[in-house]
Parts: C-alpha cells; structure tokens; sequence
C-alpha cells in the first residue's frame, strides 16, 4: 500500500506534463493523452512482468511428521459456505467493495473539483499530493497506534475522520488552502484505513476457519479481491452517470455541473464511508467476544482439531485460570 500511494501521487504529479509533452503543448488534446496512457501502461505491464519472474514464493509443501502427504484441500462448494456464513467476512467484502467505489469517484473527479470547483486546474498536483503525503506519513505511523488500540479501533477512527474531512471540503468553498488541509486530514484517514483493511480481512477469514473448521483463505482473498474491482469499475460508471445528470459535458461550468462534481467528489465518498465506519464499528461489537470464547472452550477440549493459528478476530480474550489476564489467541493462556 505504501509503495501504491507513492505510485498515484508520482502520476498525479506527471501526468499533465505528460500529456502537454506528447500533445505539443497542449494539455488536452487527444493525441497528448493517448500517448501519455500508453506509456503508462507500457510501464505497468513492466513492472508487473518483473513481479511475476522475480518474486518468488517461500511457502512449501512439505511432509507431516509421519511422512504422508497433507490431506487435500477444502471443495470449492465447502469454502464458499465457509464464506457465505462468515459475517464478518461480508462486511469486509461490504467495506472493500465501498472503498473502492468512493475511490473511483473521488479521485476520478478530483481534477473537475480543481478545475470547475476551485477554478484553479493547477491546484489539482497540491490537492492530490498533500493527501498521498499525509498517506505516506500515516502509513509509518498507524503500527504505533495499532500497538495501543488495535486495528479494528485505528481503520474505525480512520473512517469517522474521513467522512468529516470530507464534510469539511463542502464547507471549504474556492479556498485552495482549506482545501489542502481537508486533504491532509484525508490522507492521514485513509493511511488508517489503508494500514488495517487487508489484516481486517485476514482476521475474517481466519475467524470463519475457526467457526467452521474450513480453510477459505485462498478463496475469501480472492472474492475480496473481485468485488473490490466490482466496486471501483461500477464507481467509474456511476462517476459518469453523476457527471451526465448534471449535464457536464454541455456546460461543465453550469450550477447543476457544479453540482455533480461536488455529489462525485465529496457527497458519495462521505456515504461511502460512513458505510465503512458502520462496518468497522460491527466487527468490534457484533458478539465477537462471545462467539471466540466460546470457540475457544469448544476447541479447547479438542485439542486434536483445535487450528494453531496466533491471529485473532479481536485483540482481547479472557481467560479464567490467571485472574483478569487477556490472551490474544485460541490457544491456552501461558500463565495455566
């Protein structure tokens, strides 16, 4: 993700200058854009082609100790089950597939903001950058302050601080300033959210496994990873469909375009993550507690079919044998 946020604010930071290079001069011609792209996606498609000769797995299958092969795997039909009951793994899926729907409509109209809203095109590289910094910075951050409360809280406050940052952007009116500082906020908001979501995930994932005894991991990442591109690609029509009911293309300076650009840039992304936030707040409080404890006893007296895995679902879990002392696994407490 760190490296992620450095790559979109070196973009936001090129890509004009790219296309007026390309487009002799111009900003917006089709020729400057078209070559700007292609050699972005020339790049994308090299980067990724060193990942995949070059990352190499250092997971193994290897023997148990008495020499048989593992048993095979979960059926596909038993991991989506698996999946289909785990709740907590489908408010991820709600709070990814959100995410990323407010991300294609926000960074994909936060040019307009700049341009129509703020009346200042050039402002668009200082508004971007300072909340891809203010990500930056957060990112290195966020494992001190999940040290002291936990994921769940960090992506939660993380959530509840973007929603109002963007609320505070309505207010901002045509003040570049402001509007940097709105940004900053977000930025440092999403770094939370950012640093917590895919560890979230795995807690889910790994909470279903102890609730069914099915391992899903494979399979929850990847429907996670579907409905997040479900998410930003149905984000980008929708950033259409808001823009052509404000009849932008006929008069991107008209109050009902302005207003579209607004609905795209600050009103869906605050609805957006106030869903997350609604999320976030579920995977704390809905019977976690109870149901791990109870897991926990039930696998305790299995000790055979208990999974020795160290993750959990929340950070607390109380154990009777040491007098008011947490364990954070399903394993037994050291103290017994």
């Amino acid at each position: 993700m760190l490296l992620a946020t450095f790559g979109t604010m070196t973009v936001n930071t090129v890509v004009l200058k790219m296309c007026a290079f390309f487009g002799g001069g111009e900003q917006y011609s089709q020729k400057g854009w078209t070559l700007a792209f292609v050699c972005l996606m020339i790049a994308f498609v090299v980067l990724n082609l060193i990942t995949f000769f070059f990352c190499k797995e250092r997971v193994v299958d290897t023997e148990n100790a008495e020499g048989a092969r593992q048993e095979k795997g979960p059926s596909v039909i038993k991991c989506l089950k698996s999946l289909v009951v785990n709740k907590y793994w489908l408010l991820m899926v709600i709070f990814l597939f959100s995410l990323y729907f407010m991300m294609s409509t926000f960074f994909g109209s936060a040019y307009y903001f700049a341009q129509y809203v703020l009346g200042d095109e050039s402002a668009y590289s200082i508004t971007a950058n300072s909340l891809s910094m203010a990500q930056i910075v957060m990112m290195f951050i966020t494992p001190f302050i999940m040290a002291k409360i936990g994921k769940r809280w960090t992506g939660l406050i993380g959530m509840v601080a973007a929603a109002a940052a963007f609320v505070l952007t309505a207010l901002a009116g045509q003040s570049v300033t402001l509007v940097v500082a709105c940004n900053i906020l977000k930025g440092a908001a999403f770094g939370c959210s950012a640093a917590t979501m895919f560890g979230l995930l795995q807690d889910s994932i790994t909470y279903g496994q102890w609730l069914t005894g099915v391992q899903a991991v494979g399979m929850g990442n990847a429907a996670s990873s579907f409905c997040m591109k479900v998410g930003s690609g149905i984000g980008t029509a929708a950033l259409g469909w808001i823009l052509d009911a404000g009849s932008f293309t006929a008069d991107p300076t008209s109050a009902s375009a302005i207003a579209s650009i607004n609905v795209a840039c600050i009103w869906v992304p605050v609805i957006t993550c106030v869903i997350g936030a609604v999320c976030r707040w579920h995977l704390i409080w809905i019977s976690t507690i109870k149901r791990l404890w109870t897991i926990w006893r039930r696998e305790n007296g299995r000790a055979a079919r208990r999974i020795p895995l160290t993750t959990t679902i929340i950070s607390e879990i109380p154990c009777s044998s040491c007098k008011g002392h947490a364990v954070t696994t399903l394993t037994r407490c050291s103290q017994e």
